[in-house]
């Protein structure tokens, strides 16, 4: 059973995607859950996996089918915010993830060590690389959305420092499909 196009639907994004044929897309602009920052109340919801590189694998995996239905000329935009790992306890970080407490002797298990103590885990980028390897996407742009910048003044300097406080990493993505000529401007 094919899903009407032009139409809103609410239904797993996977079970949603599997019922669109190939190549019936146009854009894609997708928004998924981040990693152990919400729960939706929702079973089996992304962004509440026990380790990161199973929300990795994941979104991966809803990428590949968003591959298989975009149109040659088509382009996927994929909004991903990244967090830091707090595997010593930081209550509020782990509020959705009781075993997002890795204990120690797991740390060290991973040969890039990525897992360590405020450590950012840049998963938007891990995500990306692993599109363009294992998906073959072709990553177009990297966007980055600033949401929020707070200005710090100390007594000790004479300028003010702003500093980053929130962000989140956007990338548009196309298929390696066979595509008529045309210029992009980004």
């Amino acid at each position: 059973m094919n899903l009407r196009l032009n139409k809103i639907h609410c239904i797993d994004v996977l079970k949603g995607l599997k019922k669109l044929p190939d190549d019936s897309i146009d854009c894609i602009v997708t928004s998924p859950p981040y990693w152990a920052l919400r729960d939706y109340k929702e079973k089996g919801q992304i962004g509440l996996e026990d380790h990161p590189q199973d929300y990795i694998n994941k979104i991966i995996e809803v990428m590949k089918e968003c591959k298989r239905v975009i149109k040659p000329t088509g382009s996927i935009w994929l909004n991903l915010g990244d967090s830091f790992y707090s595997g010593t306890g930081n209550e509020k970080a782990n509020e959705f993830l009781p075993n997002h407490k890795l204990p120690k002797n797991i740390r060290g298990k991973f040969k890039s060590n990525w897992l360590q103590h405020k450590q950012k885990l840049l998963i938007p980028f891990r995500i990306a690389i692993k599109c363009q390897d294992e998906l073959g996407l072709i990553l177009r742009n990297n966007i980055t959305w600033i949401w929020k910048i707070e200005v710090v003044t100390c007594s000790q300097k004479t300028e003010p420092e702003t500093n980053l406080v929130g962000e989140t990493k956007g990338f548009r993505l196309s298929a390696p499909k066979k595509l008529p000529k045309a210029n992009y401007c980004l």
